[in-house]
Protein backbone atom coordinates (compact mmCIF):
# COMPACT_ATOMS: atom_id res chain seq x y z
CA UNK A 1 0.00 0.00 0.00
CA UNK A 2 2.78 2.46 0.87
CA UNK A 3 4.48 1.65 -2.46
CA UNK A 4 1.39 2.80 -4.37
CA UNK A 5 1.24 5.96 -2.25
CA UNK A 6 4.91 6.73 -2.91
CA UNK A 7 4.36 6.31 -6.65
CA UNK A 8 1.39 8.67 -6.40
CA UNK A 9 3.43 11.22 -4.40
CA UNK A 10 5.93 11.48 -7.26
CA UNK A 11 3.11 12.93 -9.38
CA UNK A 12 2.92 15.95 -7.06
CA UNK A 13 6.43 17.16 -7.98
CA UNK A 14 6.23 20.39 -9.97
CA UNK A 15 2.56 20.93 -9.10
CA UNK A 16 1.12 23.65 -6.89
CA UNK A 17 -0.83 22.39 -3.89
CA UNK A 18 -3.20 24.08 -1.51
CA UNK A 19 -2.99 22.46 1.87
CA UNK A 20 -5.23 23.31 4.72
CA UNK A 21 -5.22 21.58 7.94
CA UNK A 22 -3.47 21.83 11.19
CA UNK A 23 -0.53 19.47 10.88
CA UNK A 24 3.07 20.53 11.33
CA UNK A 25 6.13 18.43 10.60
CA UNK A 26 8.96 18.73 13.12
CA UNK A 27 12.28 17.95 11.48
CA UNK A 28 15.73 18.55 12.93
CA UNK A 29 14.15 20.48 15.78
CA UNK A 30 12.36 23.00 13.53
CA UNK A 31 8.74 23.28 12.43
CA UNK A 32 7.32 26.33 10.63
CA UNK A 33 3.70 27.13 11.45
CA UNK A 34 1.79 29.43 9.10
CA UNK A 35 -1.52 31.19 9.63
CA UNK A 36 -3.24 34.39 8.62
CA UNK A 37 -5.37 36.94 10.44
CA UNK A 38 -7.97 39.13 8.74
CA UNK A 39 -7.23 41.99 11.17
CA UNK A 40 -4.92 43.00 13.98
CA UNK A 41 -5.15 40.77 17.04
CA UNK A 42 -4.58 41.53 20.69
CA UNK A 43 -3.36 38.01 21.36
CA UNK A 44 -2.60 34.86 19.40
CA UNK A 45 -2.03 31.46 20.96
CA UNK A 46 -0.72 28.35 19.21
CA UNK A 47 -1.14 24.98 20.91
CA UNK A 48 0.86 22.04 19.56
CA UNK A 49 -0.28 18.50 20.36
CA UNK A 50 1.18 15.04 19.83
CA UNK A 51 -0.54 12.16 18.04
CA UNK A 52 -2.44 11.27 21.23
CA UNK A 53 -3.85 14.79 21.60
CA UNK A 54 -1.66 15.73 24.54
CA UNK A 55 -0.47 19.34 24.63
CA UNK A 56 3.24 19.48 23.91
CA UNK A 57 3.82 23.22 23.63
CA UNK A 58 1.95 26.49 23.84
CA UNK A 59 3.37 29.43 21.89
CA UNK A 60 2.52 33.11 21.64
CA UNK A 61 1.94 34.00 17.99
CA UNK A 62 2.42 37.13 15.93
CA UNK A 63 -0.56 39.50 16.12
CA UNK A 64 -0.31 41.45 12.86
CA UNK A 65 -2.96 41.32 10.17
CA UNK A 66 -2.13 39.14 7.16
CA UNK A 67 0.13 36.13 6.74
CA UNK A 68 2.17 35.07 9.74
CA UNK A 69 4.87 32.48 10.26
CA UNK A 70 6.36 31.27 13.51
CA UNK A 71 8.93 28.53 13.93
CA UNK A 72 8.49 26.01 16.72
CA UNK A 73 11.86 24.99 18.14
CA UNK A 74 10.79 21.39 18.82
CA UNK A 75 10.76 21.79 22.59
CA UNK A 76 7.90 21.00 24.93
CA UNK A 77 6.55 23.36 27.59
CA UNK A 78 9.27 22.10 29.96
CA UNK A 79 12.06 22.95 27.51
CA UNK A 80 12.88 19.36 26.52
CA UNK A 81 13.27 18.44 22.85
CA UNK A 82 10.54 16.19 21.49
CA UNK A 83 11.01 13.62 18.69
CA UNK A 84 10.77 14.65 15.05
CA UNK A 85 7.44 13.75 13.50
CA UNK A 86 4.01 15.09 12.66
CA UNK A 87 2.12 17.09 15.27
CA UNK A 88 -1.20 18.92 15.22
CA UNK A 89 -1.72 22.55 16.13
CA UNK A 90 -4.52 25.01 16.74
CA UNK A 91 -4.35 28.78 16.47
CA UNK A 92 -6.70 30.94 18.52
CA UNK A 93 -6.86 34.72 18.55
CA UNK A 94 -8.76 37.65 20.01
CA UNK A 95 -8.96 41.00 18.26
CA UNK A 96 -8.15 44.35 19.84
CA UNK A 97 -11.71 44.51 21.25
CA UNK A 98 -11.36 41.09 22.87
CA UNK A 99 -13.61 39.39 20.31
CA UNK A 100 -12.75 35.86 19.18
CA UNK A 101 -11.21 35.65 15.70
CA UNK A 102 -10.95 32.74 13.28
CA UNK A 103 -7.35 32.47 12.05
CA UNK A 104 -6.86 30.60 8.77
CA UNK A 105 -4.20 27.92 8.58
CA UNK A 106 -2.68 26.38 5.52
CA UNK A 107 -0.36 27.06 2.65
CA UNK A 108 -0.15 27.24 -1.15
CA UNK A 109 3.18 26.04 -2.50
CA UNK A 110 4.90 24.30 -5.40
CA UNK A 111 6.09 20.79 -4.55
CA UNK A 112 9.73 20.08 -5.37
CA UNK A 113 10.26 16.73 -3.62
CA UNK A 114 8.75 14.28 -1.16
CA UNK A 115 9.94 12.01 1.61
CA UNK A 116 8.57 9.16 3.65
CA UNK A 117 8.55 9.51 7.42
CA UNK A 118 7.40 6.23 8.94
CA UNK A 119 4.09 5.56 7.20
CA UNK A 120 3.50 9.22 6.33
CA UNK A 121 4.33 10.86 3.01
CA UNK A 122 5.59 14.41 3.39
CA UNK A 123 5.62 16.75 0.39
CA UNK A 124 8.44 19.28 0.34
CA UNK A 125 8.14 22.79 -1.05
CA UNK A 126 11.41 24.51 -0.35
CA UNK A 127 11.73 24.58 3.43
CA UNK A 128 8.06 23.70 3.93
CA UNK A 129 7.02 20.19 4.84
CA UNK A 130 3.39 19.35 4.04
CA UNK A 131 1.76 16.04 5.07
CA UNK A 132 0.12 14.66 1.92
CA UNK A 133 -3.09 14.13 3.91
CA UNK A 134 -3.41 17.95 4.30
CA UNK A 135 -3.54 18.59 0.53
CA UNK A 136 -6.92 19.88 -0.63
CA UNK A 137 -6.17 21.09 -4.17
CA UNK A 138 -3.53 20.15 -6.76
CA UNK A 139 -2.89 22.35 -9.81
Amino acid sequence: MLFRSVASAANYIGKTVEAGGTSVVLRDGQAPIEYSLDRLAREVSIVIKDSEGTEVRKLVGNTGAGSQKITWDGRNNGGTRVPDGTYSFTVTANDTNGQKMTPKTGVTAQVDAFEVAGKTIILRAGERRIPITDVNVVR
